[in-house]
């Protein structure tokens, strides 16, 4: 008998950014590490840009695939 194993480098999903939508609120998450990150975008009134949480709930959360532009006003 012979086994042969084959490890693959495996690249953790951190970080990303994830997104929640409700009826016509957002919510963009820099997850950094589970349920923990940082508000980088929101319209809605219980989120703040720049809010950092660690009980993001991140299963309510899909990747973002589009493009944000950070600036300083």
């Amino acid at each position: 008998m012979k086994a042969v194993i084959n490890e693959k480098e495996t690249k953790s999903r951190y970080p990303y950014l994830g997104i929640r939508e409700d009826d016509q609120d957002y919510t963009v998450i820099l997850f950094t590490a589970k349920n923990t990150g940082t508000c980088v975008s929101s319209n809605a009134e219980l989120s703040e840009i720049g809010e950092y949480a660690t009980d993001w709930g991140e299963f309510k959360f899909t990747p973002f695939t589009g493009s944000i532009t950070l600036s300083n006003d």
